[in-house]
């Protein structure tokens, strides 16, 4: 009905958060600041959190076009209750990798020849993770294991923490 009225080119209502629709307002403008300078800082984990409808999943997705593309790849995930196997080779899948196997030892050495490789390309990784406060336990104490601890390059606090929404962020 609106959407007549308004002359609208496609509905702005739906059950689908729409990232191109995005209004910032100061107080997410200064959300979305201080995400951005946590990735490109390098802070580690990073947590948006708040009541459901307040925009989390917009902003997060609408403030990720935002990083410097041939210096990141971002991994987004819209669902979180997956295995750590299950998270492995989605985010595998997602950087354009065969997955043949469900075995989590071999899906994360698959993934740090990912990391070394994206890193050897100048880019790094990072992960985003909606409604992060559902994974299963069993998955957050394993993300640690994502962390290629073999580079000589540091890493330091990058540790998965448990929110609504999370970003888990790493570098080759």
């Amino acid at each position: 009905m609106y959407r007549d009225f308004y002359q609208l080119p496609r509905d702005l209502f739906t059950d689908t958060p729409d990232s191109t629709l995005l209004f910032a307002s100061p107080h997410h403008e200064a959300v979305l600041q201080a995400i951005l300078h946590g990735i490109n800082t390098r802070r580690g984990p990073m947590l948006v959190s708040g009541e459901a409808g307040v925009g989390k999943t917009v902003l997060l997705r609408g403030g990720l076009t935002r990083l410097a593309q041939p210096s990141y790849r971002t991994l987004y995930i819209p669902y979180s209750r997956l295995s750590f196997g299950d998270l492995l080779g989605i985010m595998c899948r997602a950087c354009g990798r065969t997955v043949d196997t469900d075995d989590s030892a071999a899906l994360v050495t698959q993934f740090h020849q990912v990391l070394a490789e994206e890193g050897a390309e100048g880019r790094e990784i990072v992960l985003v993770i909606d409604d992060a406060h559902n994974l299963p336990e069993e998955t957050w104490t394993q993300l640690p294991l994502l962390a290629d601890l073999r580079t000589p390059r540091p890493r330091s606090r990058d540790r998965p923490l448990s929110a609504t929404q999370g970003y888990y962020r790493m570098r080759s």
